[in-house]
Order: structure tokens, then sequence, then C-alpha cells
């Protein structure tokens, strides 16, 4: 059966970018990395010299990723879209963010992702003690610890709730509450990797120093099933997983659904889905269509 990737869920997919995916490059300097989501976010600014540009040439688990090498504070070696994307907007609706990493060396405020700049972003920052995501202008959201292996974090908000949580490779998650919108009042809002700045050619403070290998984004519920049939925590198991596996990164929680495997294309099949199918079969009998279900419970 096949694995299951972003593509297997394409309701609500805002961006997919990949080491092993589309890209543009100019000897080993990586200038454009396309978004295979359908959406069109493509990731193809970057700054001229004397900044450098991320590399190609590395890998994890010997998939390609984008190598980021900062030269100094103020100018980067990151990429960033040309339009705003409002990747990371999540007003009205749930968001899911996974990004696979591995950094070269730990200081401070590197940045990993973001939307926009000037203490105006959502991003995530690898620190010297752990990573930090500011959630709106009355805090932070600091989980996790400092590594210099290949990881994963997985980013939740949950706009019912106003809840944001972030996973570090399948942990048990760090949250804030009472978070009603994760952006900070910024009307600029491309999104960068490598990098916390845009465009206009300053501000492009705490690059990123190490790999990068891919990144996928959902607004809403990932696997398609609707808020009403498959719980957030369902979904992101499946992201966890899938990256997990794909790239060898060990999962932290015992009891985590993928632990020992990946997930399946079929997880992202809804019951919604197979509601439908089992009724234009000529399902008759309602024990039998929730017998059907029962067992799509059980196998998931």
């Amino acid at each position: 059966m096949p694995l299951w990737n972003p593509s297997s869920s394409a309701n609500n997919l805002k961006c997919w970018i990949r080491g092993n995916g589309q890209r543009t490059v100019s000897g080993t300097d990586i200038i454009a990395l396309y978004d295979e989501s359908g959406s069109g976010n493509d990731i193809d600014q970057v700054a001229s010299s004397p900044d450098t540009k991320p590399q190609t040439g590395r890998f994890i688990n010997d998939i390609p990723a984008w190598d980021f090498t900062p030269v100094d504070i103020t100018n980067g070696a990151g990429l960033w879209s040309a339009t705003d994307a409002d990747i990371l907007e999540a007003d009205d609706h749930d968001l899911q963010l996974t990004i696979v990493f591995k950094r070269d060396a730990v200081s401070a405020n590197q940045t990993i992702i973001a939307e926009h700049a000037f203490g105006n972003s959502l991003s995530i920052m690898g620190r010297t003690s752990d990573f930090r995501i500011p959630v709106d202008t009355s805090g932070n959201l600091d989980f996790g610890s400092t590594t210099t292996s290949a990881a994963f974090i997985h980013l939740q908000f949950d706009d019912s709730a106003e809840t944001l949580t972030a996973f570090l490779n399948g942990d048990s998650g760090t949250s804030d509450t009472g978070v009603a919108d994760l952006r900070k009042g910024s009307t600029n809002r491309q999104f960068g990797i490598g990098i916390e700045g845009n465009a206009s050619g300053s501000g492009r403070t705490r690059p990123f120093d190490g790999l990068i290998a891919e990144l996928f984004v959902y607004h809403g519920v990932a696997a398609g099933g609707g808020a009403a049939e498959q719980p957030i925590s369902f979904e992101r198991e499946i992201s966890e997983g899938y990256v997990a596996h794909k790239y060898n990164i060990t999962i932290s929680t015992a009891s985590h659904t993928y632990k020992n495997g990946p997930p399946t294309a079929c997880h992202c099949v809804a019951k919604q889905t197979l509601s439908t199918t089992l009724l234009s079969a000529s399902v008759k009998n309602p024990a039998d269509l929730q017998q059907g279900l029962n067992v799509f419970d059980e196998r998931r």
C-alpha cells in the first residue's frame, strides 16, 4: 500500500516545499524553491551579494536539503516569497505546519521559518537552550531543547480553542492558550525560510545556520476529514509519522501511532468519504454502515 505524503491530503494544503522537489539552481546556489501544493506559494526571492545563498550538496538521511550558512548578523542566506502569501495566517481556521531541519551550530536566535520581520512575525527560532515562537505582543512560547541532530517541529493552531501547540520530534507538546490571532499586526506577510526579513533588503537578521529539508502547511484539517470526522491530534500524528520515517528521526513519544512505521495513504481517507462510499454501494442497514465505520477506526 502506498505511503502517505502531503499530496495524499490535498484538502487545504497551502504550501509544500521539499529538498528533493522542484527548485532552480545556479551552480551550487539555490535561487528558487517551488511550492508543490498547487497554491503557487513559491519561495523565489534571494538576496544578492554579499549575502550567501542556500547551497546544494548536503543531505538528511540521503535526501537533499537546503544548506544555509549565514555570513553575518545583518545579511543572511534565506529565501522568501515574492508576494504576501499569508502561509502562516491562521484566522478563522486551524493551522498545521511541519518542518524538518538540522542545526549546524547552536547560537542565539536563529530563524528557521518566519512570516515577515521586525518583531511583527510569526516565527520559529532556534536558541541556545530551546526553541521559541513569538506568539503575540504579550509573550513567547518556548519549547523543546537544543539539538544539532536532524529534527522536526510540528506547529498546531486550534482555532476554536485558541490554542497554539509546538511539538519537537513527536513529543507531548508545549501549548499556549488564549491565542486568538497568530499574526502580530504586520500588513506585509512575506514568508521566509532560514531568515527573518523581507524583500526590501533590510532587517534580514537572525539567519539560520544548518539544513532545512522539507516543510508543509495546512489551513484547516490536513487529512481531508473535516473537524467532525478527524480530531486535530490525528492530523498531527500523520504528519509527524511521515517525516520521522522519511528522514530517520526517532519519535519521542512511545505511544505515538506511527512510532514504529509510517502512515499509509489510506489513513487520510475521511469517515465522511467512507460513509458516502458505503451508501452509494446500496448499504441499506444502518447497522452495516456503522460496522464499516468501526472497522475503519480500528485499522487507521
